[in-house]
């Protein structure tokens, strides 16, 4: 593996990165090769994204199932004059 080293990091950087590597219980070294693969899409989980449009795409819970189709049930029904 390759080392890097960074000049001139501004203060204020330094501080959030080392805030972030406490916080998450990690040396500083892993929080910012973390960061950086990320930053680049290397990251090693991918991100569900499967939930964050349900609203839009009319998710319906059970009962409001269970309510459209008793709503909708005379649909199903074949009357046999309508073939005739």
């Amino acid at each position: 593996m390759s080392s890097m080293t960074m000049h001139g990091i501004d203060p204020s950087l330094d501080r959030r990165l080392r805030e972030e590597a406490a916080a998450k219980g990690l040396s500083l070294n892993q929080t910012l090769q973390k960061l950086l693969a990320a930053s680049v899409g290397l990251d090693k989980k991918p991100v569900d994204r499967s939930k964050d449009f349900l609203e839009f795409f009319g998710v319906w819970s059970d009962e409001d199932a269970a309510e459209f189709d008793a709503a909708t049930a005379d649909f199903e029904r074949i009357d046999p004059e309508d073939w005739k």
